[in-house]
């Protein structure tokens, strides 16, 4: 759960970024009104309902300029492009299951494996030194710890959309 802690340090990503969408800006993303142009909209899939639907929410109430929805991680394998459709930012919530195993490896795979894609990071329990390398040598654009504050949350989300890669301080 989101709860106290460190906010995570932020790091300038080196990788390439998605391109931008629409030209000139004045295309309006599908399904999005005018004035939503400026929201950052942010897709979180995570397999524990709960969780999910309620981080959204709380994210939702707390940030005015982020949209967030929640996906099961079942509807996000069974089509990742329609998963990253219209997100700008995506959060793989995880838990405490590591990013090398299961269904967080396939989804992961899944969805940076799609070009072009929007920054993705992890919202993880547990965060140590290996996972942070194995993360960014799959090209994550954050790790988040769910330990942090909901508004270091948030924050990250915004630096990360920026271009920023946001890793978790390891003290």
């Amino acid at each position: 759960m989101v709860g106290s802690g460190l906010p995570a340090s932020i790091h300038r990503r080196t990788s390439l970024r998605a391109p931008e969408r629409g030209s000139g800006g004045s295309e309006v993303h599908r399904g999005r009104r005018p004035e939503d142009r400026a929201r950052i909209v942010v897709t979180v899939i995570d397999d524990r309902a709960l969780f999910g639907e309620s981080l959204a929410t709380a994210v939702n109430a707390q940030a005015g300029d982020i949209v967030m929805t929640h996906w099961r991680v079942g509807q996000a394998l069974a089509d990742p492009a329609a998963a990253l459709r219209d997100a700008d930012v995506v959060l793989v919530c995880i838990g405490r299951t590591g990013l090398s195993k299961g269904a967080t490896n396939h989804l992961l795979k899944a969805l940076l494996g799609t070009d072009p894609h929007p920054p993705i990071a992890v919202l993880s329990d547990t965060v140590s030194p290996g996972m942070v390398r194995t993360g960014m040598g799959m090209g994550l654009d954050g790790i988040i710890a769910s330990t942090v504050p909901l508004r270091s949350v948030i924050d990250a989300l915004r630096r990360i959309h920026s271009g920023a890669t946001v890793l978790p301080n390891m003290h």
